[in-house]
């Protein structure tokens, strides 16, 4: 309380409100005196101060409505403004008005804005419990059929997989995310490639419990097209049109085995649909419910990298129908590095290209044959 701009708030707030100032008291005791709060305002000791983000949350843990000074860094937090009243950072005023506002929510029955608060607290007691378990798994101390049961289920048509761990990975994808897309820590394992196949399988395995027909998946080092929306409208109208013939739409394949076998070449709006029987790679992918089962079914016990990495895992599944793009308008970014492998993603272009001119000529060799 000796910071002299808290002074200036609870000098203002003192002159409408009866408030309580607690110093030196901690533990059940405090606990205790801040769960017999209407409302608990949080002020910075100094400007430009980082949210308070632990006193917050214990707070709410409690159950009791906070009014808070917003901060640079509060977009860490997406979501916390349903729980808490947020007000410009030096705005003694400002902060008056909230926790008036705050009281008045009191005494009214329970209404939206209490149902975002405890929305909020459940969503963020839920990543709470997903990221312990993830810890546990990464660990090998709980196995993925138990982290399944442990953890609320994740809800949604579309999602990024992304480690939390990896900054620079998602720095780079949330300042261009994919639009509509939830971004997804993914889970850990020892090694690499196994996390991230679990993190597919745990996606798969819910999607198929909810019933979903589709799920899409990308990473967070894809590349997206600059005309997102209009090639997505593309791809969607392609795959509707084509129910029942197709499994999987790969935006990239990475490295096209030289087995692969062209079905069907088409057209449309621009862009050349490919279907083929074989794919790597999973920068950016869509998967049919038959799809879904079948990732949803991957054997997490067969540690080989050399077959059970989740690409190869479905390269080798027989009877696939993976449809492509015959232009390269999905990306894989270039200036990153592999969070599996441990080197810069570069040395995935030559594959790459190498796909690409080999999917070029067999689609050549394909339509010559048609034209027969």
């Amino acid at each position: 309380v000796h910071s002299q701009r808290r002074q200036q708030y609870l000098e203002a707030l003192k002159t409408a409100y009866n408030i309580r100032i607690i110093g030196n008291l901690f533990g059940a005791e405090l606990q205790a005196a801040i769960a017999q709060a209407q409302v608990v305002v949080n002020i910075h000791y100094y400007e430009g101060a980082l949210l308070e983000s632990t006193r917050i949350f214990e707070c709410l843990s409690l159950g009791v409505r906070v009014v808070s000074e917003t901060a640079a860094d509060v977009g860490d937090y997406p979501g916390l403004d349903a729980a808490v009243h947020f007000v410009p950072a030096g705005d003694v005023q400002a902060m008056v008005r909230a926790v008036g506002s705050a009281l008045s929510e009191l005494a009214r029955a329970a209404g939206p804005e209490d149902e975002a608060r405890s929305a909020y607290l459940k969503q963020t007691q839920n990543r709470f419990e997903f990221m312990f378990f993830r810890a546990l798994l990464a660990q090998r101390l709980i196995s993925f059929e138990q982290i399944q049961q442990l953890t609320a289920p994740t809800i949604g048509d579309a999602f990024a997989l992304s480690l939390p761990e990896t900054l620079e990975r998602r720095a780079a994808y949330l300042a261009t995310p994919a639009p509509g897309v939830k971004v997804f820590d993914g889970l850990r394992g020892r090694p690499g490639w196994l996390g991230c196949a679990m993190s597919y399988k745990y996606l798969c395995s819910n999607a198929w419990q909810q019933g979903k027909e589709q799920l899409l998946i990308c990473e967070d080092d894809v590349d997206l097209p600059p005309d997102y929306d209009r090639v997505m409208q593309t791809i969607a109208n392609y795959l509707e049109a084509n129910t029942g013939k197709w499994d999987i739409f790969v935006g990239i394949i990475a490295q096209l085995h030289p087995d692969a076998v062209v079905f069907d070449v088409q057209e449309s709006n621009g862009l050349t649909f490919v279907t083929v029987d074989k794919m790597t790679s999973m920068v950016f992918n869509i998967y049919s419910r038959r799809a879904v089962e079948l990732i949803a079914r991957w054997d997490e016990t067969k540690e080989d990298d050399q077959t059970n990495t989740i690409d190869r895992y479905l390269e080798r599944t027989a009877n696939l129908r993976i449809v492509t793009l015959l232009e390269p308008v999905f990306g894989h970014r270039e200036d990153l590095s592999s969070s599996l492998w441990r080197f810069g993603n570069e040395q995935y272009s030559s594959y790459i290209e190498r796909s690409r001119d080999l999917l070029q000529e067999k689609v050549d060799a394909f339509l010559k044959k048609s034209t027969v």
